[in-house]
């Protein structure tokens, strides 16, 4: 959709005004809400799924609050990890850990700083999950999820396509 087109869902300035969003703003997240309808993802191109990171918003679960965070799904990593500055905030102790270094794709060798369970929810869902992470710092994520854990907990009941995922890892 053009830029100097409106979108093709308008919002009135009462309710624009509190966000203070300009026409620009409305014309382009119009034209994004249009894309997946104007570009439909060919249900048998899997390239695209077989790449791409799966990452849920989470509630983990902490003795006095929960602490919303990001849970990528690491399909090339077994292990899970947590960053040291989300382990901080969950106020929780931490098992020491005396192995070797981890290797977790794309971000290299990571020498934890120990071990924690964690318990946490999917945003928008019910059921909790319960799993072991190792502590590391320094890194771009909250929180990530191997292969172990997802077949474990069964994720895939949540996200099909995990399921998609999962047994293209089995066939390679």
């Amino acid at each position: 959709m053009p830029l100097d087109e409106p979108a093709k869902k308008e919002v009135s300035h009462e309710f624009r005004e509190g966000f203070r969003h300009t026409e620009l703003c409305e014309r382009l997240t119009g034209a994004n809400q249009t894309v997946p309808a104007t570009n439909p993802r060919k249900h048998d191109d899997q390239e695209g799924l077989l790449k791409r990171d799966f990452i849920y918003d989470i509630l983990l679960f902490t003795f006095d609050k929960q602490l919303r965070r990001r849970m990528v799904v690491d399909f090339e990593t077994e292990a899970n990890f947590m960053d040291h500055d989300v382990f901080e905030r969950m106020n929780v102790r931490m098992d020491p850990y005396d192995g070797p270094p981890t290797q977790l794709t794309t971000r290299g060798e990571l020498t934890p700083l120990g071990k924690v369970q964690a318990t946490w929810i999917i945003v928008g869902f019910e059921t909790p999950y319960c799993a072991e992470f190792y502590v590391v710092k320094g890194t771009s994520f909250d929180v990530i999820l191997g292969t172990t854990s997802c077949r474990a907990i069964d994720l895939s009941s949540v996200d099909p396509m995990v399921a998609t995922r999962l047994d293209n890892l089995k066939q390679t």
